[in-house]
Formats: structure tokens, C-alpha cells, sequence
């Protein structure tokens, strides 16, 4: 449960441009090449009896990590194909993928650091983490990627809460410093509401942002199925309720 003493950890600014439908990327406000490379080599470091590799569940340019010399925690629901391994990716705009404990999917998705997973109402444990964009959002990076371990495995990582030391990031991310939760790194509700997403709609037409083909992360409508695999396809079906390429 989260104590009383805890305090908000807000991401400032408006939330990034996203698509709506799989492959789940970001397309706007990236991941700079040296923050995405430092939670790269971090997450293959930092996190004991893991395995990193291409995802098997999103395009070829994602790279996740796997639970190998660790066995998952009974319960826990990780990526697809597999279930019991994939339990966070990176894609190449630097926004993560994370299977997090459904308990405190409302208070992250309430704080404004990420969204749900386009099939996440269909029973997709899978949540988005903005892609960081500086050193003090690395740093938040770092601990949600810590409570999707600790979920995975059972175990604790050992980074303590979101913000267990006080810092201000050049955009003002506060990241106010709390007691040990003795259950889950948890992303506490802010006090005022996470700014509205951008919206798509004019003059009452729906229309997906503009794809850039200059942007890493930006997939046009016909690069998108010559990026995934072919072993994923399944996974187009509209009768299938079980997953999606992320």
C-alpha cells in the first residue's frame, strides 16, 4: 500500500504523440542517442539473471530482456509468445514496453509517465513508458523498469521508490524522495491530472499523425508489416484476444 508520507512524481510537459493501433510506438519527444544508449547498457547490466536480445514480440529493432537464471514469479503475466520471460522491451524511440503488477496499473497510468497498450483492454498486461528524455527521467526510467522486474521475478531490484533522492530535471521533473515501499516501486497518483493527450481530430475527420521518415520511432502505413516478422502475422487476426506485436 502506498503510505502516507509519499509524495507525486509528475512528468512535466504534454504527453508525446503515439500511434493508436500495433506496432505501439512513439513519435514525438524521443529519446536523445546517449540517454537511449545509457538505459540500454543499464538494463543489460543492471538487472541479475537476465538475458538481452531482440524482442520476440515487437519489430526487429527492439531490444528486450529476458529472465533466464531467474525463474518468473508464479502469476505474473509477461510478453507473448513465450509468457514466462520477455518482461520489458526499448524500442527505437526510446519508449519502453513493461508488464507491471495490474494493482498499480491505475497509479502510473494516472501519472502521466505512460499509457496503455492499444490491446490492454483486451487483457494485454502491457503499459508504454514515455521515452526518457533527459537524465533525471532516465532515472525514473530506471526504477519503473526495477518494479517490472521485481513483478517478473518476485524479487526486489534494490533502486528503492521512484524518486528516492530529490531532483530537478532541466524540464522540471520533480522526483520528490520517499521511505521504502516494502512491496512495489509504485508511481503515485499526481494531485492535479496529467495533461490531455494531443489530439487527431479535424473537422470531425479522425486522422493518425503524419508519419516522418526521418524519425527513427515513425513507421509509415507501408513500412509497418514489412517490419514485422512473419512469425507475428497470427497476431493480426481479429479474433485473437491473447496478444499483439508491441
Amino acid at each position: 500500500m502506498v503510505g502516507a508520507h509519499d509524495h507525486a512524481v509528475i512528468r512535466e510537459g504534454d504527453r508525446p504523440e503515439t500511434g493508436p493501433e500495433v506496432p505501439h510506438l512513439q513519435y514525438t519527444q524521443i529519446s536523445p542517442p546517449q540517454i537511449k544508449e545509457a538505459l540500454r547498457h543499464w538494463m543489460a547490466t543492471a538487472l541479475p539473471g537476465i538475458v538481452p536480445g531482440h524482442s520476440e514480440i515487437s519489430v526487429p529493432s527492439t531490444w528486450a530482456v529476458f529472465l533466464s537464471d531467474v525463474a518468473p514469479a508464479e502469476g505474473a503475466r509477461l510478453f507473448l509468445p513465450r509468457g514466462n520471460a520477455e518482461f520489458a522491451h526499448l524500442h527505437a524511440d526510446g519508449s519502453l514496453h513493461l508488464a507491471l503488477d495490474p494493482a498499480d496499473h491505475p497509479a502510473f497510468l494516472a501519472s502521466g509517465w505512460g499509457e496503455k497498450h492499444p490491446l490492454y483492454d483486451r487483457g494485454v498486461n502491457v503499459v508504454m513508458f514515455y521515452a526518457p528524455r533527459d537524465q533525471a527521467e532516465l532515472e525514473v526510467a530506471k526504477k519503473v523498469i526495477a518494479a517490472s522486474y521485481q513483478y517478473a521475478t518476485g524479487h526486489a531490484h534494490g533502486l528503492g521508490v521512484v524518486g528516492t533522492s530529490r531532483a530537478t530535471s532541466s524540464r522540471g521533473c520533480r522526483c520528490a524522495s520517499r521511505s521504502q515501499s516494502a512491496t512495489y516501486a509504485r508511481l503515485i497518483v499526481a494531485s492535479k491530472a496529467p495533461p490531455p493527450r494531443p489530439s487527431r481530430r479535424r473537422t470531425g475527420t479522425h486522422l493518425r499523425p503524419r508519419p516522418r521518415d526521418d524519425h527513427p520511432g515513425r513507421l509509415t502505413t507501408a513500412a509497418r508489416p514489412a517490419l514485422i516478422d512473419a512469425r507475428h502475422v497470427k497476431w493480426h487476426l481479429p479474433d485473437r484476444q491473447a496478444g499483439s506485436p508491441c
